[in-house]
């Protein structure tokens, strides 16, 4: 699904908002301070009760009885104040959303300074009402054309709209104890609000509500080491208690990073049904930075859809995103989103986001790989190699730097000091003793003069190494008919979005693939040997 946002905020007609989401999605959204990072999470929240509406198969915007555009109204939330605050203040024009799915819109318009709004739906570019007849087939809404052929099926964005209403957000400030409030701080439940809705998830009879409240406190105590961790209401019923071994603590007696944890991680666990996505600002506040990385993946799993975060950290957003990461850019008094690494400024925003941290992230290692499909692949297999926290994984977009003459390009990976780094590139051999490109043999020269080795494929491409054995299976769980490569023949496009699927059925042990110069490039950053370094280190 992609979403377009026009005059929401800091994002204008010119430079709007544009996102695509899609299940199982970690999005980082990453910039510097007042670039409009938060403004991309609050826009779900903000709009959350216009998309329930929407939602609503009795409020939608096509119905049983009625394809014309539907006029209704959204409540605000408290924090918005007002809403004229919604608007981009450089214009008099009122907010325009598109969510977009294929041939298939719905567009939707705000009024300048006000709450109310209208929707339509759009096929092809035509407005349905004006140029559809509308066909209902078991629940679901189809179209239907002049000449009574049926097309399509609307059903699809009216359940983009119920996920969006199912996100909750969490703010960069979370350190709220409140004892005494009564209200929760957008979606953080503080105070003795907190501590009723702690009592009666651990006194539900619902056995989901309970497993649920009961691993927020067992990640808690997993992610500080705590062998045994329990978590209470106090006897006044004014506060959160928490056995640490054979100490009681109350939650504003703690440090601001553990009382952080479990305030989210309790207010995630609390919510029934589960939320579609968690949207969270800066997960990296108060945390030492092994526990941001931590953080963001124990709260995948109390989300049905995934994630979206914004930081300061490119690191930790290369870390736990495979090819979802925007920045966002102040131009003026616009903001400017876009998808890494896919914008001008590149090196502009790197200096901006201090680049040359990511050893503090635990990094010791920098691997490059040229696009979003090898980026996927490379994640499961360092994940296979235990090597997740130890390798940066940075995809290079391409011929967008692979190029005769990428000097420029990789200056930016010369602020990684004391960082060993390596390179994947796909040879595009058709046959064994093919010469790889010019191109690329250019490409590889200009690696070395920077100490970063580059290792072209033996096969044609990453696809080529993918085993059969896990391809059957992949096939099996999910009634794809992918096949198997040869050694140099060219991926089809199925077999590249498939292929981190693939990936991770693939078993180390397997003696064929043991043969593998992929095996062996594997081993050798595992092992700290470096080709172009005169010292090899051992672990």
């Amino acid at each position: 699904m992609k979403i377009i946002a026009k005059n929401y905020r800091c994002f204008s007609e010119n430079n709007p908002l544009v996102l695509n989401l899609e299940r199982g999605d970690v999005i980082g959204i990453v910039g510097p301070n007042n670039s409009g990072k938060s403004w991309v999470l609050k826009f779900f929240y903000e709009l959350r009760h216009l998309f329930e509406t929407l939602a609503n198969k009795d409020n939608f915007f096509i119905d049983e009885t009625s394809v014309a555009s539907k006029k209704a109204n959204f409540n605000l939330p408290i924090e918005s104040k007002h809403p004229s605050n919604l608007f981009n203040r450089y214009s008099s024009k009122g907010i325009d959303i598109v969510l977009e799915d294929g041939d298939y819109q719905l567009r939707i318009g705000i009024e300048h300074g006000t709450t109310n709004f209208y929707a339509e739906a759009w096929y092809k570019n035509k407005n349905v009402a004006d140029n559809y007849e509308k066909v209902i087939k078991g629940g679901e809404l189809f179209l239907q054309d002049a000449g009574g052929n049926t097309v399509g099926n609307f059903g699809k964005l009216r359940r983009y709209a119920g996920m969006i209403s199912r996100t909750i957000y969490f703010p960069a400030f979370r350190n709220l104890i409140n004892v005494g409030s009564t209200d929760s701080y957008y979606d953080i439940s503080s105070g003795t609000q907190l501590v009723k809705e702690v009592h009666s998830r651990l006194t539900s009879d619902n056995a989901t509500i309970k497993k649920f409240t009961k691993e927020a406190t067992k990640d808690v105590g997993d992610i500080f080491g705590y062998p045994r961790l329990g978590i209470s209401p106090t006897a006044d019923g004014k506060s959160v208690e928490l056995d640490i071994g054979d100490q009681s603590y109350k939650i504003e007696e703690l440090g601001a990073g553990i009382a952080q944890f479990i305030m989210v991680f309790l207010s995630a666990a609390i919510r029934s049904p589960k939320p579609s996505f968690i949207l969270i600002d800066e997960p990296e506040l108060n945390l030492h930075p092994k526990l941001q990385i931590e953080f963001v993946h124990r709260l995948l799993k109390y989300t049905d859809e995934g994630l979206i975060f914004s930081t300061h950290s490119l690191g930790l957003a290369r870390s736990v995103c495979s090819d979802t990461v925007y920045s966002i850019q102040q131009k003026g008094n616009e903001s400017v989103i876009s998808k890494l690494p896919d914008f001008d400024n590149y090196k502009e925003l790197l200096g901006e986001m201090s680049f040359s941290s990511y050893p503090d992230l635990g990094f010791s290692k920098l691997l490059l790989v040229e696009g979003s499909d090898d980026l996927k692949i490379f994640n499961i297999l360092l994940q296979a190699w235990g090597m997740y926290q130890d390798v940066l994984l940075w995809p290079l977009g391409g011929s967008a730097v692979i190029k005769p003459d990428p000097t420029a390009e990789l200056e930016i990976f010369d602020r990684l000091e004391g960082v060993k780094k390596y390179c994947w590139i796909d040879s595009d051999r058709g046959e064994a003793k093919e010469a790889i490109k010019k191109v690329k043999e250019d490409f590889i020269n200009a690696c070395t003069k920077k100490n970063i080795y580059v290792h072209p494929s033996d096969r044609r491409e990453i696809e080529n190494y993918l085993p059969e054995s896990a391809i059957e299976k992949v096939n099996k769980e999910t009634n794809k008919t992918l096949s198997v490569l040869g050694e140099y023949d060219e991926a089809p496009p199925s077999l590249k979005r498939a292929g981190w699927q693939v990936a991770s059925h693939m078993e180390k042990t397997d003696k064929d693939f043991q043969k593998t110069d992929l095996y062996k490039f594997l081993e050798d950053i595992k092992n700290n040997k470096h080709p172009l370094l005169k010292k090899v280190e051992k672990k």
